[in-house]
């Protein structure tokens, strides 16, 4: 996978990797714990140095987003009740945070949910996509 990583546009040798302050950058933040507001990625380079490290890091990445996603979530699981992921709302989603504290007016506002539900057919046809 790393042969489809291009960085030679921006980064066709060590120097001009070390002076990119983006990329270098971009390795601190994921690199930093979360205490630090950081994305705390472990074991992650603090600085890259090689150019072969940043190849390294994007395959990495993209085999992680892709191939490594599909293989340990299951999407029809999750996808395939139609209220967990509806494709369309029937209408428009709610634009204030209410704070409940009867259950009537959680009633209400489930029967309300349940409006933005797409119709049965709708459904059906949204699984047949997926």
């Amino acid at each position: 996978m790393s042969e489809f990583v291009i960085t030679d546009l921006f980064a066709d040798s060590p120097e001009k990797l070390s002076s990119d302050y983006e990329v270098q950058n971009w390795v601190k933040e994921m690199s930093k714990p979360h205490s630090e507001e950081g994305c705390g990625i472990a074991e992650m380079y603090e600085h890259l140095d090689d150019v072969e490290q940043l190849v390294s890091l994007c395959t990495t990445i993209i085999s992680t987003c892709s191939i490594a996603h599909a293989g340990s979530f299951q999407q029809y699981d999750a996808y395939g009740f139609v209220p967990n992921y509806p494709g369309t709302l029937k209408k428009p989603p709610p634009q204030t945070k209410v704070s409940i504290k009867m259950i009537a007016l959680a009633l209400i506002l489930l029967i309300d949910a349940m409006k933005q539900i797409p119709r049965c057919p709708d459904s059906c046809f949204i699984l047949i996509i997926l």
